[in-house]
């Protein structure tokens, strides 16, 4: 059933994302718009497409990426966009509880699309949509609904609406 997410980071951050993202047989796909200021004061527009083992990503009036999941990583992560983070917490059911699991994420960073390997582990907390997420010196708990999708995420964004 497909869906449309939108998502606003948290005060003094400028950026919003829309999502629009489709579930069938248990893998999720998405496209989407985030769009914001980066942390050195350039204004970017970033348009993906991820059907995995498949992401293009492009920064709108720059350079685009057509990447395949490179070998030994487990999913895509894009900087800023939640929807990123329910690839692992849905194919895992982690929003639903259950052990840490690490993963190794192939890595876009944003505005410039640089490229790298990431290592991420997502740590259930109580079983009921909390999942404490690390990545190096990076730390968040994030929310998560009864689905498996960003509700917040304190430092990166806020779900401020969903259609059905």
């Amino acid at each position: 059933m497909p869906r449309t997410f939108l998502w606003a980071g948290p005060p003094g951050a400028v950026r919003l994302e829309i999502a629009h993202v489709s579930l069938e047989d248990g893998r999720m796909s998405a496209n989407g718009t985030q769009i914001g200021i980066s942390e050195d004061a350039v204004l970017y527009e970033v348009r993906y497409t991820v059907d995995e083992p498949r992401l293009r990503v492009e920064l709108v009036g720059g350079p685009a990426l057509e990447l395949e999941l490179a070998e030994g990583c487990d999913h895509f992560d894009l900087a800023y966009s939640p929807v990123f983070n329910s690839f692992p917490v849905l194919r895992h059911g982690l929003h639903r509880g259950g052990p840490a699991r690490d993963f190794v994420m192939t890595f876009v960073s944003v505005p410039d699309l640089g490229v790298s390997v990431s290592r991420q582990r997502y740590d259930p907390l109580n079983g009921e949509g909390r999942i404490h997420f690390s990545a190096g010196d990076f730390q968040e708990d994030i929310d998560f609904d009864d689905e498996g999708f960003v509700v917040h995420y304190p430092s990166i964004a806020d779900r401020v609406a969903l259609e059905v």
